[in-house]
């Protein structure tokens, strides 16, 4: 999976969990739902020091490999027949070279640009999921 499209993926994926956060929560027992939160402070967290492209898809595979390891996630957030994937899965070896050089600085500009944007989304999906955790808990109060 190239870059762009680890980030995209991760952004459209962050992006639904925001946008139905009492769905992803009912679909995962207590224990998911902790697990999710912590690893998504843990994105947070990644996601504020990116530096470079490295770093970028560290934080886009660890969303993806959240997925794998939460099936049920993965079935509610991923479309039919969808799959997530790794970004690592793929073991490459390159020749470095002036060319290769020169495209792995744009790269990692363009892991900068974009890390606070996938920054953001972590910190807006963990902080609407806090929301509807609160809302559902206290309605849930006797």
């Amino acid at each position: 999976m190239a870059t762009e499209q680890a980030v995209q993926s991760s952004l459209g994926l962050l992006q639904r969990m925001s946008e139905n956060p009492r769905a992803v929560l009912e679909a995962l027992d207590p224990a998911g739902r902790d697990e999710m939160m912590t690893e998504l402070s843990v994105l947070a967290e990644r996601s504020a020091g990116v530096e470079d492209e490295a770093d970028l898809l560290y934080v886009t595979d660890a969303l993806h490999r959240l997925l794998k390891e939460m099936p049920v996630l993965a079935k509610l957030l991923l479309p039919r027949n969808g799959e997530a994937t790794s970004a690592q899965e793929q073991p490459t070896t390159r020749k470095i070279t002036f060319n290769y050089a020169h495209r792995a600085r744009q790269k990692s500009t363009y892991a900068q640009d974009h890390a606070a944007q996938i920054h953001n989304h972590v910190v807006q999906c963990r902080q609407e999921l806090q929301r509807a955790l609160r809302e559902t808990s206290w309605r849930n109060r006797p």
